[in-house]
């Protein structure tokens, strides 16, 4: 219940910062990360948290490794 409430806040944050322009969502990062709220993730929260969505999405291994593959040619 309560991960279900954080997504659809989640969700209506995205929604409300794809109709702001890309200037004003790039000084929003700044500020964040000026005052500390955001931390991008470290290397080792990474594989934590992939094995999490896998789990909680029920992914296959064919469609983890076709993300895997995906992400390795995004360089």
């Amino acid at each position: 219940m309560v991960r279900n409430m954080a997504k659809q806040k989640l969700e209506k944050i995205l929604e409300s910062l794809r109709d702001l322009p890309p200037q004003e969502v790039q000084s929003l990062m700044r500020r964040l990360f000026r005052e500390g709220l955001y931390r991008p993730s470290t290397l080792e929260d990474i594989p934590q948290k992939a094995e999490r969505i896998v789990k909680d999405n029920k992914l296959s291994l064919e469609v983890v490794d076709e993300s895997i593959k995906w992400a390795r040619s995004q360089k």
